[in-house]
């Protein structure tokens, strides 16, 4: 029973505050940055900064910030880093060694292009990375405006992450997305999804709440081992409206 008061109490303060995140905080000075010419605009080499609560600006210089560079923040002690929605680019292990990095948000989930899968910037080579990359800090993300997809195994292992903010834009969560992510507790409330694919949040053994009210299709096993579910709000039961139409779907 205490457990789950505390998953509650955490899915509460989860809703409360993730709209919240930045909100209060400028963007930080561009003389806390190392750019280079990148395209049209520049990209951020490195944070040279002491503030541990980092709003990247959209522009430096008079030029957009369109990229952040390998090891761009890594090693640093920053807590909180908001990436604007005009950067494209994000690359490897840009937030390597980040350990104490509490929350996140960035444009979209890996490098932007073919990398999907979240521990790239944190210098993964694959999803199977995650739980050496990701740091155990990282308690938040916050994906912004754009993003349309949840890539296959976008956050699969990612054990110590508590709360994902998607966007209006996420209209599919594809298969194992969000497997064995066993600290999520909070995601979302979202009309936007249409479809979650075989086993997206298989293993989140902490996640207490979910609404998923427009989704056309759950894959195989969508919720499997999901032991801390204690509301389920769905269009239908089964994978579709017609197809396989019982709950242990």
């Amino acid at each position: 029973e205490g457990s789950v008061l505390d998953l509650n109490a955490r899915y509460e303060t989860y809703s409360e505050n993730m709209a919240l995140a930045f909100v209060q905080n400028q963007p930080t000075d561009g003389g806390a940055f190392e750019t280079e010419t990148y395209e049209d605009g520049v990209k951020i080499t490195a944070y040279t900064g002491s503030e541990n609560v980092v709003v990247v600006p959209e522009t430096i210089g008079g030029k957009q910030v369109l990229a952040l560079g390998e090891s761009s923040f890594a090693d640093s002690s920053v807590r909180a880093v908001k990436v604007p929605d005009c950067v494209r680019v994000i690359e490897k292990g840009a937030f390597a060694s980040c350990d104490n990095l509490v929350t996140l948000a960035v444009p979209f989930v890996g490098d932007g292009g073919e990398n999907t899968h979240f521990g790239y910037i944190f210098g993964a080579d694959s999803y199977e990375n995650h739980p050496l990359s990701v740091p155990v800090s990282l308690d938040m993300v916050l994906l912004g405006n754009g993003v349309e997809r949840i890539e296959e195994n976008a956050f699969a292992g990612c054990k110590s992450l508590s709360a994902v903010c998607l966007p209006d834009s996420v209209t599919e969560i594809a298969d194992f997305a969000f497997y064995e992510c066993k600290d999520l507790v909070y995601i979302t409330p979202t009309n936007a999804v249409h479809s979650v694919g075989n086993y997206a949040f298989g293993y989140c053994t902490s996640l207490f709440m979910v609404y998923f009210d427009e989704v056309q299709h759950f894959g195989l096993g969508a919720f499997y081992g999901c032991s801390s579910l204690r509301i389920l709000s769905l269009p239908f039961v089964g994978g579709t409206a017609t197809e396989n139409r019982f709950i242990g779907y």
